[in-house]
Protein backbone atom coordinates (compact mmCIF):
# COMPACT_ATOMS: atom_id res chain seq x y z
CA UNK A 1 0.00 0.00 0.00
CA UNK A 2 1.33 3.35 -1.30
CA UNK A 3 2.43 5.38 1.96
CA UNK A 4 0.68 8.91 2.69
CA UNK A 5 1.22 11.72 4.99
CA UNK A 6 -1.17 14.55 6.96
CA UNK A 7 -0.96 17.94 6.28
CA UNK A 8 1.72 17.91 8.40
CA UNK A 9 3.85 15.52 6.40
CA UNK A 10 3.91 13.20 8.81
CA UNK A 11 3.49 9.59 7.75
CA UNK A 12 0.14 7.72 8.18
CA UNK A 13 -0.03 4.18 9.31
CA UNK A 14 -3.30 1.61 8.66
CA UNK A 15 -3.81 0.13 12.60
CA UNK A 16 -6.34 -3.06 12.88
CA UNK A 17 -8.56 -3.70 15.86
CA UNK A 18 -9.37 -7.18 16.79
CA UNK A 19 -11.73 -8.27 19.48
CA UNK A 20 -12.74 -11.71 20.53
CA UNK A 21 -16.60 -12.35 20.80
CA UNK A 22 -18.25 -14.40 24.01
CA UNK A 23 -18.77 -16.98 20.50
CA UNK A 24 -15.97 -16.87 18.93
CA UNK A 25 -12.08 -17.11 21.10
CA UNK A 26 -10.67 -17.36 17.86
CA UNK A 27 -9.34 -13.78 16.19
CA UNK A 28 -7.98 -16.08 12.98
CA UNK A 29 -10.55 -14.68 10.62
CA UNK A 30 -10.27 -11.47 11.72
CA UNK A 31 -6.26 -10.98 11.77
CA UNK A 32 -6.17 -12.64 8.27
CA UNK A 33 -8.62 -9.75 6.68
CA UNK A 34 -6.61 -6.97 8.32
CA UNK A 35 -3.12 -8.01 7.10
CA UNK A 36 -4.98 -8.54 3.70
CA UNK A 37 -6.39 -5.29 3.98
CA UNK A 38 -2.94 -4.08 4.50
CA UNK A 39 -2.46 -3.38 8.38
CA UNK A 40 0.29 -2.50 9.29
CA UNK A 41 -0.08 -3.27 13.11
CA UNK A 42 -2.66 -4.77 14.37
CA UNK A 43 -4.37 -4.45 17.81
CA UNK A 44 -5.55 -7.61 19.71
CA UNK A 45 -7.77 -7.63 22.38
CA UNK A 46 -8.10 -11.20 23.68
CA UNK A 47 -10.45 -10.62 26.13
CA UNK A 48 -14.73 -10.22 25.84
CA UNK A 49 -16.59 -9.61 28.83
CA UNK A 50 -18.92 -6.89 29.51
CA UNK A 51 -17.49 -4.09 32.02
CA UNK A 52 -13.95 -5.06 31.27
CA UNK A 53 -11.76 -2.48 30.35
CA UNK A 54 -10.12 -3.12 26.90
CA UNK A 55 -6.50 -2.08 27.32
CA UNK A 56 -5.63 -2.74 23.95
CA UNK A 57 -8.20 -0.14 22.36
CA UNK A 58 -7.30 2.37 24.99
CA UNK A 59 -3.72 1.97 23.85
CA UNK A 60 -4.49 1.85 19.86
CA UNK A 61 -6.39 5.23 20.52
CA UNK A 62 -2.75 6.74 22.20
CA UNK A 63 -1.23 5.74 18.53
CA UNK A 64 -3.88 6.75 16.24
CA UNK A 65 -2.76 10.20 14.72
CA UNK A 66 -4.08 13.00 12.39
CA UNK A 67 -4.88 11.23 9.12
CA UNK A 68 -4.53 7.29 10.09
CA UNK A 69 -7.16 5.01 9.52
CA UNK A 70 -8.50 2.39 11.23
CA UNK A 71 -10.02 -0.91 10.66
CA UNK A 72 -11.74 -3.71 11.72
CA UNK A 73 -13.55 -6.76 10.71
CA UNK A 74 -17.34 -5.41 11.72
CA UNK A 75 -18.27 -2.48 13.95
CA UNK A 76 -19.35 -4.53 16.83
CA UNK A 77 -16.00 -5.65 17.57
CA UNK A 78 -15.21 -2.11 18.27
CA UNK A 79 -18.24 -1.30 20.32
CA UNK A 80 -20.47 -3.25 21.96
CA UNK A 81 -23.61 -0.68 22.03
CA UNK A 82 -24.62 1.83 19.24
CA UNK A 83 -24.12 4.45 22.15
CA UNK A 84 -20.12 3.27 22.52
CA UNK A 85 -19.71 3.27 18.64
CA UNK A 86 -21.01 7.08 18.16
CA UNK A 87 -18.37 7.79 21.10
CA UNK A 88 -15.63 6.21 19.15
CA UNK A 89 -16.75 7.44 15.98
CA UNK A 90 -16.62 11.22 17.31
CA UNK A 91 -13.18 10.31 18.88
CA UNK A 92 -11.95 9.88 15.15
CA UNK A 93 -13.17 12.31 13.77
CA UNK A 94 -12.06 14.82 16.02
CA UNK A 95 -8.91 13.76 15.44
CA UNK A 96 -9.32 13.12 12.06
CA UNK A 97 -8.48 9.94 11.92
CA UNK A 98 -10.38 7.94 9.17
CA UNK A 99 -12.13 4.35 10.04
CA UNK A 100 -13.06 1.10 7.99
CA UNK A 101 -15.40 -1.73 8.60
CA UNK A 102 -15.08 -4.32 6.30
CA UNK A 103 -18.05 -6.43 6.38
CA UNK A 104 -20.21 -3.21 6.83
CA UNK A 105 -19.02 -1.65 3.79
CA UNK A 106 -18.12 1.79 5.78
CA UNK A 107 -15.24 3.77 4.96
CA UNK A 108 -15.14 7.46 5.86
CA UNK A 109 -12.89 8.65 3.67
CA UNK A 110 -15.79 7.57 0.72
CA UNK A 111 -19.15 9.59 0.55
CA UNK A 112 -20.95 6.60 1.16
CA UNK A 113 -19.08 5.34 4.06
CA UNK A 114 -19.49 9.04 5.46
CA UNK A 115 -23.11 8.92 5.03
CA UNK A 116 -23.19 5.72 6.50
CA UNK A 117 -21.37 7.06 9.60
CA UNK A 118 -23.79 9.76 10.19
CA UNK A 119 -26.75 7.87 9.88
CA UNK A 120 -25.27 6.12 12.67
CA UNK A 121 -25.15 8.81 14.61
CA UNK A 122 -28.70 10.09 13.38
CA UNK A 123 -30.03 6.36 14.63
CA UNK A 124 -27.80 6.80 17.75
CA UNK A 125 -29.35 10.24 18.48
CA UNK A 126 -32.75 9.04 17.59
CA UNK A 127 -31.99 6.21 20.66
CA UNK A 128 -30.95 8.70 23.13
CA UNK A 129 -33.94 11.04 22.40
CA UNK A 130 -36.59 8.22 22.72
CA UNK A 131 -34.80 7.21 26.25
CA UNK A 132 -35.22 10.57 27.21
CA UNK A 133 -38.77 10.79 26.42
CA UNK A 134 -39.69 7.56 28.27
CA UNK A 135 -37.69 8.22 30.80
CA UNK A 136 -39.70 11.36 31.32
CA UNK A 137 -42.65 9.96 31.23
CA UNK A 138 -42.09 7.10 33.74
CA UNK A 139 -41.25 10.05 35.74
CA UNK A 140 -44.23 11.86 34.96
CA UNK A 141 -46.62 8.93 35.60
CA UNK A 142 -44.70 8.18 38.93
CA UNK A 143 -45.38 11.91 40.21
CA UNK A 144 -48.97 11.59 39.68
CA UNK A 145 -49.17 8.60 41.97
CA UNK A 146 -47.27 10.44 44.80
CA UNK A 147 -43.61 9.47 44.07
CA UNK A 148 -41.02 12.46 44.03
CA UNK A 149 -37.34 11.90 42.77
CA UNK A 150 -34.80 12.47 45.68
CA UNK A 151 -34.70 11.58 48.96
CA UNK A 152 -38.29 11.23 50.72
CA UNK A 153 -39.59 14.68 52.58
CA UNK A 154 -40.03 15.53 56.18
CA UNK A 155 -44.15 14.79 55.50
CA UNK A 156 -43.38 11.18 53.43
CA UNK A 157 -41.16 10.39 56.42
CA UNK A 158 -44.14 10.76 58.70
CA UNK A 159 -46.81 9.70 56.67
CA UNK A 160 -44.60 6.17 57.37
CA UNK A 161 -43.15 6.39 60.49
CA UNK A 162 -44.86 8.40 62.44
CA UNK A 163 -48.63 9.52 61.00
CA UNK A 164 -50.01 10.32 64.46
CA UNK A 165 -46.86 12.74 64.82
CA UNK A 166 -47.82 14.44 61.64
CA UNK A 167 -51.58 14.98 62.05
CA UNK A 168 -50.59 16.48 65.66
CA UNK A 169 -48.22 19.07 63.83
CA UNK A 170 -50.31 19.82 61.08
CA UNK A 171 -53.27 20.38 64.16
CA UNK A 172 -51.06 22.70 65.21
CA UNK A 173 -50.03 24.62 62.05
CA UNK A 174 -52.94 25.68 62.09
CA UNK A 175 -53.59 27.27 64.90
CA UNK A 176 -52.28 30.93 64.37
CA UNK A 177 -51.13 31.63 68.16
CA UNK A 178 -48.25 28.33 67.39
CA UNK A 179 -45.65 30.01 66.03
CA UNK A 180 -42.62 29.06 63.79
CA UNK A 181 -39.83 28.97 66.76
CA UNK A 182 -42.63 27.36 68.93
CA UNK A 183 -43.31 24.15 66.60
CA UNK A 184 -39.32 23.88 66.47
CA UNK A 185 -39.67 23.52 70.83
CA UNK A 186 -42.50 21.22 70.62
CA UNK A 187 -41.41 18.94 67.43
CA UNK A 188 -37.65 19.45 67.22
CA UNK A 189 -37.18 20.25 63.71
CA UNK A 190 -35.50 23.04 62.41
CA UNK A 191 -37.55 26.53 62.08
CA UNK A 192 -36.12 25.93 58.27
CA UNK A 193 -36.71 22.20 57.48
CA UNK A 194 -40.65 22.86 59.26
CA UNK A 195 -41.14 25.94 56.54
CA UNK A 196 -39.72 23.85 53.52
CA UNK A 197 -42.26 21.21 54.20
CA UNK A 198 -44.80 22.89 55.58
CA UNK A 199 -45.55 27.10 55.14
CA UNK A 200 -47.70 26.52 51.76
CA UNK A 201 -49.58 24.15 54.22
CA UNK A 202 -49.76 26.20 56.49
CA UNK A 203 -51.05 29.27 54.33
CA UNK A 204 -53.65 27.29 53.03
CA UNK A 205 -54.85 26.40 56.83
CA UNK A 206 -54.46 30.46 57.28
CA UNK A 207 -56.35 31.57 54.66
CA UNK A 208 -58.99 29.22 54.72
CA UNK A 209 -59.48 30.11 58.51
CA UNK A 210 -59.69 33.65 57.19
CA UNK A 211 -62.38 32.92 54.79
CA UNK A 212 -64.43 31.07 57.45
CA UNK A 213 -64.54 33.73 60.08
CA UNK A 214 -65.47 36.43 57.44
CA UNK A 215 -68.27 34.31 56.66
CA UNK A 216 -69.07 33.46 60.07
CA UNK A 217 -69.01 37.42 60.63
CA UNK A 218 -70.97 38.67 57.47
CA UNK A 219 -73.96 35.33 58.88
CA UNK A 220 -73.89 36.69 62.24
CA UNK A 221 -75.02 39.96 61.03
Amino acid sequence: MEKKTNKHGVETKVFGYARVSTEDQNLDLQIRALKDYGCEQIFQEKRSAYGVKRRQLEILKLHLQEGDTLVVWKLDRLGRSVAELIELMAYFEKWEVNFVSLQDSIDTRTAMGKFMFHLLASLAQLERDLTAERTKAGMDAARKRGWHPGPPTLVQRLEKDDPKKLKALRKDLADPVMTWRKLHKKYGYAVATLRRHFEGERKAFLADMAVRDEFDGENSE
